[in-house]
């Protein structure tokens, strides 16, 4: 499942909005349940204008 999360601004604009764009996997193997994600890029959630993309590193 891919997940677009988007933060305001904080009070006093100390932190800028930001958002985040991850890919998220939950699997339930009897008892135990295994969750995995990380940040990712997808072409219907590109990065905006005024806001920080946060997540892994990108090459430069």
């Amino acid at each position: 499942m891919v997940t677009h999360e988007v933060s305001g601004p904080t009070p006093g604009n100390m932190v800028g909005p930001r958002d985040f764009v991850g890919v998220r996997y939950a699997k339930r193997r009897g008892s135990t349940c295994f969750l995995a994600g990380m940040s990712t890029q997808h072409p219907t959630m590109p990065e905006q204008r005024g806001v920080v993309r946060v997540g892994s590193q990108r090459p430069s």
